[in-house]
């Protein structure tokens, strides 16, 4: 019923905090990202990310991080042209990029990601911006449309 089993050490028991795999597609979270061989020793790098992954119980997603597009002229036939993946981490967290200098986060509004849902619904997304209205950082707003 659910992807994932949680378990408490303290409480001695199983925890439900995820919902049935069945009722959702994508999930705003921190994660770790690990950039392998990055160091100059050729070690990894553990880079931690807010992000979005896709349930992996039956959705997959894709992109075209080579080409911009205009999410509102976007449609079925651009979408159908993706090539889609059950790799969970495909939206990810590079749809958006940091200022180092200021700190200040930028989404990529041309970035356009595909996601088939379980129920192999076709729907389009994109971010709008990583704050909320009040300015808090880590709060994404995006748009997304199905395709039927």
């Amino acid at each position: 019923t659910y992807n994932f089993v949680y378990y408490s050490f303290a409480k001695g028991a199983v925890v439900q905090v995820e919902p049935p795999k069945t009722d959702w597609d994508i999930l705003f979270t921190r994660y770790r990202h690990v950039y392998y061989g990055y160091n100059d020793d050729g070690s990894d790098f553990l880079y931690y990310v807010n992000g979005v992954l896709t349930n992996p119980y039956k959705t997959r997603s894709g992109d075209d991080s080579t080409k911009a597009y205009d999410f509102n002229a976007f449609g079925k036939t651009d979408a159908e042209s993706f090539t889609l993946y059950p790799d969970v981490d495909i939206i990810g967290f590079d749809w958006k990029v940091v200022n180092i200098t200021t700190g200040q986060y930028t989404v990529k509004p041309k970035s356009v990601f595909v996601v088939k849902d379980q129920h192999d619904e076709l729907w389009k997304l994109h971010f709008v911006s990583f704050y909320d209205e009040g300015g808090k950082k880590g709060k994404p707003q995006f748009e997304y449309q199905n395709f039927k």
